[in-house]
């Protein structure tokens, strides 16, 4: 299995990410095209050594526009209508999602009230759908990263510290305590890094097959981060992952279904794992829908205060369960009818795949281009999945 490591003993930002990947010898004009294919509005990105550590600086040149959006003004003209899921796009879209929801809960304001200026959303957007543009290039390597510096909220008078919007991203990450004054972490940089990171620890055994620099676009001495690229055995064999998430759930018989679709987008955008409706029968035989929603418990006041907001319940049950996935993983097979993003689940990282699904979305969009059955397309990347990551047969 392919493995980048992502080493950050200053810091970490959204150019020095995209800086290091490129330094990995990705195809930088590929990687360029698809961006402006993906991404509304003007803009000019470029990629230069630094002269003093030789790492590489991703250069990005908008128009001025301080105009706010909020976020929905965002959706609509920050990335193209068309985007389709597990596209560059839609990453820069989580992030963004996530970037809002985390200055909601320390501005006490509803995610789509909270605003960014247009010129800070287009950079979010453009630094954002590069990394996943270069990681799919790479064919969406399993992501190590080491523990995040930081520091931790100063008290009055105290000494360094970190900003608690940074704090409030890394939710879910590593961190550990520096209080060097040299730390160079930017809120872009942290919310992508625990988006595209699969575990935090050292540096696993691998064979080394590329090293990458990349360098912050204001910073000469501090924020360079360093990824090593390779494969090898990550950990002994393990029937997948094991974690406690919340299960929260209540029964509705009156509200109108129509608004049930919108209740659930919300949900998944706030940071629910799944949210899903059971057809149920009520006191007296009144027909019903049980909403059921997973999440971790970091995601509990927003997932909480939006079912309350977008339904009609005036009550949620809430309860803890254990369960158990498989590590997942992403990759990109070629067939006769187009490039398809293809899920895979494994039992441990160097295991062969129990599940392999091609992207529903990936396979329609190609479908109604092209006029192919979307059975037959479905069927092409599955068979095109199966033989990218079978075995070869021991020699005898």
């Amino acid at each position: 299995m392919k493995i980048i490591y992502i080493d950050c003993p200053s810091g970490i930002s959204g150019e020095a990410l995209l800086g290091a990947l490129v330094d990995l010898g990705i195809d930088r004009e590929q990687l360029i095209k698809e961006l402006h294919r993906e991404i509304a509005g003007p803009f000019n990105i470029s990629f230069q050594k630094t002269p003093n550590t030789a790492a590489i600086r991703t250069i990005l040149n908008l128009p001025d526009d301080d105009r706010l959006l909020t976020y929905q003004e965002f959706i609509m003209t920050g990335t193209g209508e068309d985007s389709e899921h597990n596209s560059p796009s839609s990453f820069a879209k989580a992030v963004v999602s996530k970037y809002l929801v985390a200055r909601s809960r320390l501005e006490g304001l509803p995610p789509e009230e909270i605003t960014i200026s247009r010129t800070d959303a287009m950079k979010t957007t453009i630094l954002a759908a590069g990394i996943f543009a270069a990681l799919k290039q790479l064919d969406f390597p399993l992501v190590i990263s080491a523990p995040v510096p930081t520091g931790v909220p100063a008290l009055e008078g105290a000494g360094p510290s970190a900003d608690p919007l940074i704090l409030e991203l890394a939710k879910g990450a590593a961190v550990r305590w520096t209080g060097a004054p040299t730390t160079f972490d930017t809120h872009l940089g942290v919310a992508i890094l625990v988006q595209i990171t699969n575990k935090y620890g050292q540096l696993p055994e691998m064979n080394l097959r590329e090293t990458g620099y990349g360098a912050p676009e204001n910073s000469e001495e501090k924020g360079a981060v360093r990824m090593l690229y390779g494969t090898g055995m990550i950990e002994k064999a393990a029937p997948g992952r094991h974690e406690t998430v919340l299960v929260m759930e209540t029964s509705i018989d009156d509200m109108n279904p129509e608004f049930f679709p919108y209740l659930i987008e919300r949900l998944l955008t706030v940071g629910a794992l799944d949210a899903f409706l059971i057809p149920v029968y009520m006191k007296k035989g009144r027909p019903a829908n049980l909403l059921r929603v997973l999440c971790k418990k970091e995601q509990r006041e927003e997932v909480l205060y939006t079912i309350f907001k977008e339904s009609t319940t005036l009550g949620v049950r809430i309860h803890e369960e254990n369960r158990r996935t498989l590590h997942r993983s992403f990759f990109t097979v070629h067939t006769s009818y187009g490039e398809i993003t293809v899920k895979s689940g494994y039992t441990a990282p160097e295991t062969e795949p129990l599940q392999i699904a091609p992207e529903f979305e990936d396979c329609k969009k190609i479908a109604a281009r092209t006029g192919v059955p979307l059975k037959v397309i479905y069927t092409a990347a599955q068979r095109a999945a199966f033989e990218k990551t079978k075995k070869p047969a021991p020699e005898k």
